[in-house]
């Protein structure tokens, strides 16, 4: 798949480096094989907001036939494409489409998590551990929670015996 990517890559680079000003279609329309190619692949995403925001006439001015600023966002657009395209082919020829993932260890350890999560997967953790204890600490404090479910977990019977003859009474 690595040969023939680059070498469709190389097609579209090749066409564009033939073309002037005054075959903006052509351009626009290699713009979209190249777009339509790099959207085939997974590895490559990140390029196609960049290759959808290349143009190769202004989108703000209208310029008469045979100005200099046509030739110029033309010649503009053309160099951006051919430079994308040639990371592309670069980044394809030395291994992207050859990604390593990470070995499944045997046993999850503390050590293995501090070791491959991110930091930003660490304070969240503990961003929400906190949350819980203060939200737990506000509700004890309010409702008095922990006389009511205290006595379950010190003595499940007693509570239950307790329990029942209340519903007795009532």
């Amino acid at each position: 798949m690595t040969k023939k990517f680059e070498e469709e890559i190389e097609s579209i680079i090749s066409e564009l480096q033939s073309l002037d000003a005054s075959e903006i279609d052509v351009a626009i329309e290699l713009k979209a094989n190249a777009f339509a190619l790099i959207k085939t692949t997974e590895y490559f995403d990140e390029y196609l907001q960049k290759i959808n925001d290349i143009h190769f006439k202004s989108q703000n001015f209208l310029y008469n036939t045979g100005h200099h600023a046509i030739r110029d966002d033309f010649e503009n657009g053309k160099k951006l494409l051919i430079s994308t395209l040639s990371q592309i082919k670069r980044e394809a020829h030395y291994g992207a489409f050859k990604k390593e993932l990470l070995p499944v260890p045997e046993k999850v350890t503390l050590h293995w998590l501090f070791k491959n999560c991110s930091i930003s997967i660490w304070i969240s953790f503990f961003a929400v551990l906190a949350i819980v204890f203060v939200c737990g600490a506000l509700l004890e404090n309010k409702f008095s929670i922990g006389t009511k479910i205290a006595p379950w977990f010190l003595d499940p019977i007693d509570s239950l015996k307790a329990e029942a003859a209340s519903l007795k009474k009532k």
